[in-house]
């Protein structure tokens, strides 16, 4: 006689999602290290919860969790259907909301996070979830300030200075860019951050995404910066994000800036062509945001040729960050091209005298 097959049990998916973020907020759950999660973490949770919400809204159903205490084939089959309808249907949606890969795979991998959580903090044994969740990837272009470019920030005598305004932002996109820190970090920074010895000056910090403590010595004209602010009460007057992508998008604008870049997007295993709101292809003037101040550091520490492990302590990147590989890649690019030029034009001289 056959045995009648263990049927799957299921538990409602939201409920347990408030729980989860319920203790992500009041710090029951933490990062590897004992600290609590960051803001921005937190609302990357409250967005996913109004997505799922939505989600269900639209099934007309509430979202299941399937299970089941039989580790048979026949029960693995069932368990991962139920998984592979439940990724396809929740990104699907996504991508029918416009969703890009990358927004869709934070959504995944917060969701892979969750599951962990039922599994090991709920007790509820799922399993099976990790092949099927499969978080799309895209690579976006790394966008920098190149170094002539730099030359011109440093310039106090660029014409562009005569207005305050742009003098203001000048100062506080080139201490980004030399410094390196994240912009949550240089909003925070106090006088306090700043230390001497001897006849160094150096800006310390401990950084609010990742704990790392860092010191940098700075330049002179980074100096000059400080000192020009020095009665306000924050180290620099960075004023909230959204207001500072747009005074140095206009700052590059004014600069002239405005070669065109292209903005493309993968979604779905299909690229799109971004187009600006009002039309247009995006200028590189267009494209800047605070994270360039971040990657112009970076980058041009590691095209100088400081060691990678040096720009690691500066920057506050682990061994293994993928982040800063891209960073390492896109340096090795330029200086790959360097070299052939440089070792092109010894060739061609050589060849020329042979000649002779």
């Amino acid at each position: 006689m056959n045995k009648k097959p263990k049927a799957s049990r299921t538990v409602a998916l939201l409920p347990l999602f408030r729980k989860f973020l319920r203790e992500s907020k009041n710090g029951h759950r933490v990062r590897k290290n004992g600290r609590r999660l960051s803001n921005g973490s937190i609302d990357n949770y409250q967005s996913v919860y109004k997505l799922l919400v939505m989600y269900e809204q639209q099934l007309g159903a509430q979202i299941l969790i399937h299970y089941s205490q039989s580790h048979s084939i026949g029960s693995n089959k069932r368990i991962s259907k139920e998984w592979n309808k439940l990724y396809l249907g929740y990104t699907g949606y996504l991508y029918k909301l416009g969703c890009i890969d990358n927004y869709v795979g934070l959504h995944i991998g917060i969701l892979r996070t969750f599951f962990h959580w039922v599994r090991n903090h709920a007790y509820i044994p799922i399993r099976g979830f990790s092949p099927i969740f499969r978080k799309p990837y895209e690579e976006t272009p790394v966008l920098t300030i190149s170094q002539d470019r730099l030359s011109l920030l440093m310039n106090d005598n660029w014409v562009l200075l005569t207005d305050p305004r742009q003098r203001k932002t000048r100062d506080l996109l080139l201490f980004g860019c030399t410094t390196g820190l994240r912009f949550s970090d240089l909003r925070n920074l106090t006088k306090r951050n700043i230390i001497t010895v001897g006849n160094n000056v150096y800006l310390t910090n401990t950084s609010k995404k990742t704990s790392t403590s860092i010191r940098i010595k700075l330049p002179a004209y980074c100096i000059l910066i400080v000192q020009r602010y020095k009665g306000d009460k924050k180290l620099l007057p960075y004023p909230c994000l959204s207001a500072f992508n747009k005074n140095i998008k206009k700052l590059a604008e004014l600069a002239g800036w405005t070669e065109v870049m292209g903005k493309r997007r993968h979604q779905n295993n299909r690229t799109i062509e971004m187009k600006k709101p009002r039309g247009g292809p995006y200028r590189f003037c267009d494209l800047m945001s605070s994270h360039i101040m971040r990657k112009t550091a970076i980058t041009t520490l590691l095209m100088a040729g400081v060691p990678e492990h040096a720009v690691r302590r500066i920057s506050g990147h682990t061994s293994n960050s993928k982040e800063f590989q891209r960073y390492v890649l896109y340096s090795q690019s330029f200086l790959d091209a360097y070299t052939d030029h440089a070792f092109g034009s010894i060739n061609e001289k050589v060849n020329s005298k042979s000649d002779l």
